[in-house]
């Protein structure tokens, strides 16, 4: 059985799997409220401490590798996420307490190796960045309102390396403009 996807809640700074109030970093990182963590927040090591409380964990099938997450500025308390590669072009909308609210088709997306998503106003970025093996010739950035039905229409903008293939796992917006 693969292992429940957690949120968690230290107090003053929001931790876990998935949940990121301002952007999203990466599923394999620690999402935070920002990017710092005050000295009395982690030890010397500069792990942050355990005094966790569980909100919720992913169970639902659909979900079998989260990616990407993103706090909803639409719906409080929810959080946009989508799996990994192996997965058709799509996100759920996420409950902080774990349970899946909606699923949504991005029309007008490929799903080859989506690792992260981004959100700027009232609009969500589905990063199709991921190249483990650094073989692709481009990679894709999916534009899309964030939803309020099914299907999302997405505009894609393919970008390439001016060196060449890379992997990438983040896509990250400033939080303060935006870009």
């Amino acid at each position: 059985m693969k292992p429940a996807h957690e949120v968690a809640d230290t107090g003053r700074l929001k931790i876990g799997f998935i949940l990121a109030r301002s952007f999203t970093l990466s599923a394999f990182a620690l999402f935070v409220d920002t990017l710092r963590l005050a000295s009395d927040e982690a030890d010397r090591s500069g792990r942050v401490l355990a005094d966790w409380q569980v909100l919720g964990r992913i169970t639902d099938p659909r979900l079998t590798e989260v990616s990407g997450a993103i706090a909803s500025r639409r719906h409080p308390g929810v959080m946009w996420v989508h799996n990994d590669s192996g997965d058709t072009p799509r996100v759920f909308a996420v409950g902080t307490d774990g349970t899946v609210r909606g699923e949504v088709q991005v029309a007008g997306a490929k799903a080859t190796d989506w690792e992260d998503i981004a959100i700027r106003g009232n609009t969500l970025y589905a990063a199709d960045i991921g190249d483990n093996g650094a073989q692709r010739d481009s990679i894709t950035v999916y534009r899309f309102a964030i939803p309020s039905g099914d299907p999302a229409a997405a505009t894609a903008s393919t970008l390439t390396y001016p060196d060449g293939a890379h992997d990438a796992e983040t896509l990250l917006g400033d939080p303060r403009t935006g870009q």
